[in-house]
C-alpha cells in the first residue's frame, strides 16, 4: 500500500547513516559521471593524447575498480562499512585533485586508476552499509534512495561542469571536482561524528 512505502521511504530519511550514505553516493557520482566518464576523455585529447592511449586508461581504471571489490568485501566484515566508503570517498577527491595537476600520459593514467580504486572500494563498501543499517522491510525503500542520489549526481554534474568547462576550462573541471567532493566529505565526517557523539551520550 502507498502508506506502507511512504513510512517506509519517511524511516529511511529519518536514518542518519542511511541519508549520509546517500549523499556520499551522489558525491561519488558527481567524480564519475559528471568529471571522469564526461571530461576526462576530453581534457586526455587536450594534452595530445590519442585516442588509443585514452581509451586503455579508461580500461586499466575499470579493471582497477573491478580488482579493487573482492578484497573490500572482506574488509566491510572487520571493519566498517560505511569509513570504507568514506575513505574511498577520499581517494576519489584525491584523484581528481591529482588529475588536475598534471599533463604526463603516465601519470594521468595512473591517477585514473586511482580513481578506479576508489569507485571499486566504494561502491563494495556503501552498498554493504546500506544493508547494514537498514531493516530487511526497507532494505528496498532504502536502495532506492541510495540509487536516486547517485543518479541525481550523475545527472546535474555534467550539466555543472559543463558550465565551468566553458569559463575556466576542462582543468578547472577537476580541481572544483575535488573541492566539492572535499567539501561534502568534511560535512558527512563532522556529521558522523555528531552521531557518534549523541550515541554515546544515550549510552552513558
Amino acid at each position: 500500500p502507498t502508506g506502507s512505502v511512504l513510512s517506509r521511504l519517511k524511516l529511511v530519511v529519518q536514518e542518519p547513516q542511511l541519508l549520509m550514505n546517500s549523499l556520499a553516493n551522489l558525491l561519488m557520482s558527481m567524480v564519475l559521471f559528471g568529471a571522469v566518464y564526461t571530461f576526462f576523455p576530453l581534457y586526455a585529447s587536450s594534452l595530445s593524447l590519442g585516442e588509443a592511449a585514452i581509451g586503455s586508461m579508461l580500461a586499466a581504471r575499470a579493471l582497477a575498480s573491478t580488482f579493487a571489490r573482492l578484497p573490500t568485501g572482506l574488509l566491510t566484515a572487520k571493519f566498517s562499512s560505511a569509513t570504507i566508503a568514506l575513505v574511498a570517498l577520499a581517494l576519489a577527491m584525491m584523484g581528481a585533485l591529482a588529475i588536475s595537476s598534471t599533463e604526463i600520459a603516465l601519470l594521468l593514467g595512473m591517477f585514473l586508476m586511482v580513481d578506479g580504486i576508489a569507485y571499486g572500494v566504494f561502491i563494495t563498501a556503501s552498498q554493504a552499509a546500506m544493508t547494514e543499517f537498514s531493516s530487511p522491510a526497507e532494505r528496498g525503500t532504502a536502495m532506492g534512495v541510495y540509487s536516486t542520489a547517485g543518479s541525481i549526481g550523475g545527472a546535474v554534474a555534467p550539466f555543472i561542469f559543463g558550465l565551468i568547462a566553458d569559463v575556466w576550462g576542462l582543468t578547472a573541471v577537476f580541481r572544483v571536482t575535488g573541492v566539492l567532493v572535499l567539501v561534502g566529505h568534511c560535512l558527512l565526517w563532522y556529521a558522523g561524528l555528531r552521531q557518534r557523539q549523541r550515541a554515546a551520550m544515550g549510552c552513558s
